[in-house]
C-alpha cells in the first residue's frame, strides 16, 4: 500500500529532521524566538508531503476510496502546495527586505495567492482520476492553477531579486 509513497515516506523523514533540529536548537540557544516565515516553510512543507503521500496511496486505490474522499484530500494538497509556494515567496520578501508596506503592495501580493485558494475550491470537484498500468494520477483545472500560481509566484520572485540587485 505504501509503495506509492516511498519518495514522500523519504522526504518527510528528511524534513521532519531539519525541523526537529531547527527548532530544538532554537529553544536550546533560549534565543528570544521571534516565528519567521521559515517556520511556517518547514511546517507547511511536513503538512504538504503527508498530503502528497496519503494522495499518492489513495489515487492509487480508487476502488475503496470514495471520491468525495479523494476529492477533499486533493484539495487539502493543493492548498498546500499553494501555501507552500506563497511561503516561499514571502520568505524571499522577509530576507530581502521587500515585503510591501502600502494598501496596493500588499493586494497585489495577496492576489494571486487568493484567486488560486478560490479556483482549487471550486474546482477541485472536476478532478479526474486516470488509471495507468503503472501508478495512476490526478488531473484537472485545480492542479493546472496550482503551477500557474507557481509560475506566477517564481516570476515574482525573480523580479524580487533583478530588483534587490539594482
Amino acid at each position: 500500500m505504501l509503495e506509492y509513497a516511498k519518495l514522500q515516506i523519504g522526504c518527510l523523514i528528511v524534513v521532519c529532521y531539519i525541523a526537529f533540529v531547527y527548532f530544538s536548537e532554537s529553544k536550546r540557544t533560549k534565543h528570544k524566538y521571534k516565528y519567521s516565515f521559515y517556520d511556517l516553510i518547514l511546517i507547511v512543507t511536513i503538512a504538504t508531503l503527508i498530503m502528497d503521500g496519503g494522495t499518492a496511496v489513495m489515487v492509487n486505490h480508487l476502488d475503496v476510496v470514495p471520491e468525495w474522499i479523494l476529492d477533499l484530500s486533493h484539495m487539502l494538497f493543493y492548498l498546500c502546495i499553494d501555501a507552500f509556494i506563497f511561503c516561499i515567496f514571502l520568505y524571499l520578501l522577509e530576507i530581502t527586505e521587500h515585503f510591501p508596506e502600502d494598501k496596493k503592495g500588499k493586494i497585489t501580493l495577496f492576489l494571486p495567492f487568493v484567486v488560486n485558494v478560490l479556483a482549487v475550491v471550486f474546482t477541485v470537484k472536476d478532478t479526474e482520476y486516470i488509471e495507468n498500468p503503472l501508478s495512476n494520477y490526478s488531473m484537472g483545472f485545480a492542479a493546472v492553477a496550482c503551477y500557474v500560481m507557481a509560475f506566477a509566484y517564481v516570476a515574482l520572485a525573480f523580479a524580487t531579486f533583478i530588483r534587490r540587485q539594482r
